[in-house]
């Protein structure tokens, strides 16, 4: 059954008199009474309406489902963003995103701090010294005591890689000897960090093998930096991600409203409308003449011509078309009706599309898509 917000919705995209809620109501109302009437006289005919009935108001709710995705907002707020080199640059946009052109050079990316102890063990089991290990990350300073239970080298490392230190460890086998490798958990400058207190490692050092350091990209000429790769909130609504540095390589990205969705939805929506009106006409069909005997008995037909002669028939078919013709009086623009983008009707009652104006006023005008689809009020005929 159609719900409240469904009815509004198809209210709205068609401006008039047309209720979903009201018609599926009318519906039941009919397998109600389609209901009593088989138990009352066991009428073939009676069942065979409602099966028919219930098949009816199934199709018109996927209809008017397609009618909800087009009038909620969001598919008009839609982004869509490009960037002209993706192995440096990529870039994605939500719907409150700044429409606009940017110029970016990926001039540096972000590292993760990372040093190796210069001390190599004969085993990963090989004993530490008992004491004190000392950590300190970007300011913040951790403690790890070494004893029995972790002096070895691979105590050490599972020690560190079960807390929360800042750090994690990994042993390196480097052709039969063994290193200790320390990583910071966070990229960025703030994620460098020193280790000591283990003789093992304090006598011969630490080599760095990766400087911390943060990401930097040049906006239309301006320096920003950030920890990660990934910078948020630099332009409203747009997430830009560096994938690897480029310097001095200029790269355009471009955010725009996405058209495409928008046409896709609509394009849809006449199917769908399109899939209904054959549906009436296939239930309220007088003549099954022209059907073969295989499509009779097919799931396909399987409710031709029972509703012949049912009213409520004639008034979906004439509401339906009436209330999706016609301008809209409360809109002022030029995009006041369906006709205007590209929907208009055949002789058959089927509803046809025509795609290069549709795709015309999307790429021209798309802010006008949503009042059309979104404004409830009354069509002029």
């Amino acid at each position: 059954m159609a719900n409240e917000i469904g009815s509004t919705l198809l209210n709205s995209l068609t401006n008039s008199t047309f209720d979903v809620g009201n018609m599926a109501k009318v519906l039941a109302e009919a397998e109600v009474s389609s209901q009593r009437s088989i138990v009352e006289k066991g009428s073939t005919k009676a069942s065979t309406e409602l099966g028919a009935l219930k098949y009816l108001e199934l199709n018109l709710n996927a209809f008017n489902s397609y009618v909800a995705d087009l009038a909620s907002p969001d598919i008009f707020l839609e982004k869509q963003a490009t960037s002209t080199d993706e192995t440096a640059v990529t870039v994605t946009a939500s719907t409150n995103a700044v429409v606009g052109s940017f110029s970016v050079v990926s001039e540096q990316l972000a590292q993760s701090h990372t040093q190796v102890a210069n001390q190599t063990f004969a085993s990963k089991f090989d004993s530490l010294t008992n004491g004190t290990f000392n950590i300190n990350v970007g300011g913040q300073a951790h403690n790890i005591t070494v004893d029995a239970s972790n002096n070895t080298l691979e105590g050490l490392q599972k020690t560190i890689n079960n807390g929360d230190y800042g750090i994690t460890a990994s042993i390196i086998n480097n052709g039969g000897s063994y290193q200790m490798m320390f990583s910071s958990k966070s990229s960025g400058a703030s994620g460098e960090f020193s280790v000591s207190g283990i003789p093992e490692f304090d006598t011969l050092g630490l080599t760095t093998t990766v400087e911390a350091q943060d990401a930097i990209m040049k906006m239309n000429g301006v320096s920003i930096s950030s920890s990660s790769n990934t910078f948020e909130g630099v332009v409203e609504g747009v997430s830009i991600h560096l994938n690897s540095a480029k310097p001095g390589q200029s790269n355009t990205l471009n955010v725009s409203q996405d058209a495409t969705k928008v046409t896709d939805t609509i394009k849809s929506f006449v199917d769908v409308y399109n899939q209904l009106e054959t549906i009436l006409d296939e239930v309220s069909a007088y003549d099954s003449s022209k059907l073969t005997e295989e499509q009779l008995q097919s799931d396909e037909y399987l409710y031709y011509g029972d509703l012949a002669g049912n009213s409520i028939l004639r008034q979906i078919k004439t509401e339906l078309k009436t209330t999706l013709s016609g301008a809209i009086d409360e809109i002022s623009g030029n995009v006041n009706s369906l006709a205007i983008i590209g929907i208009g009707f055949e002789l058959d009652g089927q509803m046809k599309l025509d795609e290069t104006v549709l795709n015309s006023v999307a790429e021209n005008n798309i802010s006008a898509f949503a009042p059309l689809f979104a404004t409830g009020g009354s069509s002029t005929d």
